[in-house]
């Protein structure tokens, strides 16, 4: 009898642990401090002094004596305190128009005559007079000033960090082996 030996593979499966680290990406929250322009509108009024010439309109009526064609007699003569009305008028712009604004007073004056006259108001006098007045006008100035606000945010910030991960693999181990046998007669390689 012969010996027979004959080749035979032989493989065993497994599973094995395999670890590695992996990166995931997290985010952690960091302060950041956020500023913004904006404009602040400052204005002062000034009142300045602002000359002007002005036309008045000038109107009085005097008092006159009437005595009626006769002669005043030294003796009859009689002195009486009187009042002559004076008015004047000012043109004052109000918008796009003029506005006259009129101011009268009673002036005293001591006429004096003789019984037999009269004293009455005469034709009213007009004149215009120019003046010069002051007046003050309010003059506004501004300016603007830039304003800086910053204040505190929260931003998310990316960041990677590494775990560790492990997986099962599947491993396949595969031998040659010799078998022995009996039987048969065959060449051996």
């Amino acid at each position: 009898m012969e010996l027979y030996r004959e080749k035979l593979l032989e493989c065993t499966h497994s599973l094995i642990n395999v670890c590695h680290y992996s990166y995931i990406t997290s985010f952690k929250p960091n302060r950041e401090e956020e500023c913004e322009d904006h404009y602040e509108k400052i204005c002062n009024i000034v009142f300045v002094p602002q000359a002007s010439d002005e036309i008045i309109e000038h109107c009085y009526k005097p008092m006159v004596k009437n005595c009626n064609n006769v002669e005043p007699d030294a003796e009859d003569e009689i002195c009486k305190d009187m009042h002559e009305t004076e008015c004047s008028t000012r043109y004052e712009k109000k918008g796009d128009k003029f506005v006259a604004n009129t101011e009268c007073k009673k002036i005293p004056l001591t006429l004096c005559g003789s019984r037999s006259c009269r004293f009455e108001e005469g034709e009213e006098e007009c004149h215009n007079k120019t003046t010069a007045s002051i007046s003050t006008v309010p003059e506004e100035s501004c300016d603007l000033v830039p304003q800086k606000t910053c204040k505190g945010v929260y931003k998310l910030v990316p960041f990677l960090q590494p775990t560790h991960q492990c997986k099962d693999v599947p491993r396949e181990i595969c031998t040659f082996g010799i078998l022995s046998s009996k039987l048969g007669t065959a060449p051996l390689d």
